[in-house]
């Protein structure tokens, strides 16, 4: 047997279908129907998913097929930069990434584990419904339109006016019919009210809606089993990580591809040379769930262009005018995106105003964070922490609030403001200006240290003083930390920003990390990959 014919043997058998092997290429076949069931089955139990769910969102993608009769890929066409592929038609990935995308093509337990992945994915970032009991049926309603595109394009009131059935009504009324006999026990999942759900109209994601009665209840065995799916084992405070880039620019693609593995509804771009606009636009992350990419002003690096075809987005959010990120720029991103669905710049005069319209953007708040629109280090380590308590970040001079942040606080009319930094970046006349908005005194909290070190430990100590999810970057490499702040957010963590000169013995950074009686997990964001400062952290860390 030749080397070709040898190794085409061992990994269909691998895969589990029958194979017809030819020289140089391979014919696959699917496997049975009561294979098929065996393998949704396996893998629901294994997401914590309720198996017909699994199963019938694999029946509407693809009538439970991995080939044709050709032995093709499901949806394989040399015609699209990205077809959507297998059993589980897998739209999100990167087509760059080979050894992926051979994978999702032939290794169909593979490409169900992704789709499992995916559809928990989504089940995290749509709007909450019930108690998020994963074991009732009824739960699941947006995390299956999400699955395929969380968009109006799914809303049953925008398809019912173009006479067209959405995604999720689809997939529930497969569900009701004996599609294949048994295999799958036919059930009549309630839905959302249509009515509930305007034409036009996206729920927003941290909605909570009541679970549509009379509720149907799954296969799970733990029917109060936690919402991420199977609860993880915590991340034990030695097993710390740090993501390393080659670029400027490319810690903010490598961060969104690692924590968005399986793409992001949202991506928000700013430009990467000057900090305002993406530090007031992380708020805005985490509100949408998204990460935050980095461009030159006047061209998207190919860094940049790759990852937004790994994660995929509909919605596309550009932050400041077009001499923070050019049109051209916006086309070429418009471009290397064809199924985009909606674009939104938040562009304002200049970099408060740009600040005060993305503020405006997100829900109400009876608290604000302020910091100075002239440096990025005070205001980066109160970003994060602003973001997870929902307030947006607004920016001022160092003496005076600019018209475009008064006008946001005096129609937002906070009850609390938090302020970044000492006198040096705000000083009292900017206060000064809270005050004659009706801000009192005492209902100001100032963050500040001696150095921007200092001023992010005692934001992360005031906000999460237990730890949890921590994110560490270089206080000097805002290309750095500007995107790790995102990340924390996106995650509810919080940023600290550590000396890349080394942190000292007996400082606040040093105390922050020793003090963490909750962390579980630390991740390190260095473009140069600086081994120095990583080993301070886990010497730091090792005797906590």
């Amino acid at each position: 047997m030749s080397r070709i014919k040898a190794f085409c043997f061992f990994l269909l058998t691998l895969l589990a279908v029958t194979p017809v092997c030819a020289a140089e290429e391979a014919r696959y076949v699917n496997p049975s129907r009561a294979e098929i069931a065996a393998k949704l089955e396996n893998a629901a139990r294994d997401k914590n998913i309720p198996s017909v769910i699994l199963k019938t969102i694999a029946y509407v993608e693809s009538g439970w097929r991995q080939w044709d009769g050709e032995g093709r890929a499901i949806g394989d066409s040399p015609a699209l930069l990205r077809p959507a592929l297998g059993i589980m038609q897998i739209a999100s990935y990167d087509p760059a990434d080979e050894e992926l995308v051979w994978r999702l093509k032939y290794d169909i337990d593979f490409n169900i584990d992704y789709g499992a992945d995916l559809l928990n994915q989504k089940w995290l970032n749509t709007p909450v419904i019930g108690d998020n009991d994963r074991n009732v049926l009824e739960n699941w309603y947006f995390a299956i339109w999400a699955y395929n595109s969380w968009s109006t394009v799914n809303n049953p009131q925008d398809r019912e006016a173009e006479g067209e059935v959405s995604y999720q009504e689809a997939v529930y009324r497969r569900a009701a019919a004996d599609f294949f006999p048994g295999y799958v026990t036919p059930v009549d999942i309630t839905r959302i009210d249509p009515t509930l759900l305007p034409p036009g109209y996206l729920p927003e994601t941290d909605s909570v809606w009541e679970t549509p009665e009379p509720r149907h209840y799954g296969d799970l065995d733990n029917p109060l089993a936690p919402s991420a799916g199977p609860a993880p084992e915590p991340v034990r405070p030695e097993l710390l990580s740090m993501l390393t880039a080659h670029d400027d620019f490319s810690a903010a693609d490598r961060l969104a591809q690692t924590h968005w593995p399986y793409g992001s509804e949202t991506v928000i771009v700013a430009r990467g040379d000057d900090f305002p606009d993406a530090l007031a636009g992380v708020p805005l992350a985490a509100y949408y769930k998204a990460p935050i990419l980095l461009t030159a002003p006047e061209r998207a690096g190919d860094g940049l262009i790759s990852t937004l075809g790994v994660l995929a987005p509909s919605r596309l959010i550009i932050l400041g005018g077009e001499g923070a990120v050019s049109a051209a720029t916006e086309a070429e991103m418009k471009a290397a995106m064809p199924w985009l669905q909606e674009t939104i710049r938040l562009a304002g005069s200049d970099r408060y105003e740009t600040a005060a319209r993305i503020a405006a953007f997100l829900p109400a708040s009876s608290e604000a964070a302020l910091a100075t629109g002239e440096d990025y280090p005070d205001a980066l380590a109160l970003a994060a922490a602003a973001a997870g308590r929902g307030m947006p970040m607004l920016l001022t001079r160092r003496d005076a609030l600019p018209a475009a942040t008064a006008t946001a606080l005096r129609d937002m009319r906070p009850q609390r403001v938090f302020v970044a930094g000492g006198e040096g970046v705000v000083s009292r006349l900017a206060l000064d200006g809270l005050a004659a908005l009706g801000v009192l005194a005492e209902d100001i909290v100032r963050y500040a240290g001696a150095d921007r070190y200092e001023t992010s430990a005692a934001v992360a100590s005031e906000f999460y003083p237990a730890g949890g999810i921590v994110y560490l970057a270089d206080g000097r490499v805002y290309t750095d930390a500007l995107p790790a702040a995102a990340a924390a957010a996106g995650r509810g963590g919080t940023l600290l920003l550590a000396d890349g000169a080394g942190i000292p013995s007996g400082s606040a950074t040093e105390r922050y990390l020793l003090g963490m009686e909750d962390l579980t997990e630390l991740v390190f964001v260095s473009a140069g990959g600086d081994e120095t400062l990583w080993a301070r952290i886990q010497e730091i860390i090792a005797g906590a």
